[in-house]
Formats: C-alpha cells, structure tokens, sequence
C-alpha cells in the first residue's frame, strides 16, 4: 500500500489486485514537509482527528505537556463541553503555550504518543490511524519507543 497526496486529499493507493485509489475524507497534511512539525495553522486537521478522544480532551492535554492550571482553566472557560475543550486545548498545545524544553515542539509524533498512552487518550487503534496517515512507521506499544517525546533537559 502506497499513500501519495493530491487535489487536497490524502488517497490510499494499493498493490496486487489492482483496485482503484481510495480518496479519503482527511484534508491534505500540510505539515508533512517540515517533518510532522505542527503550527496553529494545523489547528482544524488536528482537532478532525481528536474527535474519537474529545472526552479525554484534559488527559490528552496534560500528555501534550499542558499544564492542569491551563487545562482547568479551558474547562471552565468552555463550561466543560467536551469538542469546545478540546479545540482549545489544541489551540494552546499548537502556540506553544507549554514548556516545549521539557516536550518538544509540537508534531505529529508527540500527538501520536499522547492519544495512544494510558494516561492520554488510551486509543492506540486511532493512534495507529494517525501513524499510518502521516507515514509513521506502525508499533505497538505507541506510547513507547519511538513515539515518546525526549526526556526533558531540564528540571
């Protein structure tokens, strides 16, 4: 199976008894060139794909790195509505308004590792969608080895 981008979509493309490309409904990742680094202009695809935890918003936020201050207060200030939460908890993991020294930049992989770790998302099967989706190589388990963000550096 081979994934190649076009027109806006990401399109799946397989091999051996020659079925036509499959367009998927995922808007074109644009941060696949800078090395699955994310910006806010990210903001609309990574909160697309959180859907499947939006009632774990404040578990996947504090596996970003957030802190609970930041995290309660988006609660309170979203009268804890689930998607409202989520969106911006994205919008702050993706401004960088935690400690990135202790978390690294945001990316595709530091996502991956948080919606797949039990103390996240605990939702390996679509951590494993978003790994395929942004050519990350498939392991189980998702929330160690290669998907875990660097120790922090500093105290």
């Amino acid at each position: 199976m081979t994934l190649s981008y076009g027109r806006g979509a990401l399109q799946q493309h397989t091999s051996g008894t020659e079925q036509s490309a499959v367009s998927q409904s995922l808007p074109l990742p644009r941060s696949e060139s800078n090395g699955g680094i994310l910006g806010i202009n990210d903001h609309f695809n990574v909160v697309s794909q959180l859907n499947d935890v939006a009632d774990k918003w404040k578990s996947v936020g504090e596996a970003l790195g957030l802190p609970p201050s930041v995290l309660d207060e988006i609660g309170a200030d979203n009268r804890h509505v689930c998607k409202r939460c989520l969106s911006e908890m994205v919008k702050e993991w993706l401004n960088q308004s935690h400690k990135t020294e202790h978390f690294g930049v945001p990316s595709w992989k530091m996502l991956v590792w948080a919606v797949a770790h039990p103390n996240g998302g605990n939702n390996h099967a679509l951590a494993q969608k978003i790994a395929a989706i942004h050519t990350m190589p498939p392991t189980l388990p998702l929330y160690q080895s290669q998907f875990a963000p660097p120790p922090p550096t500093h105290l």
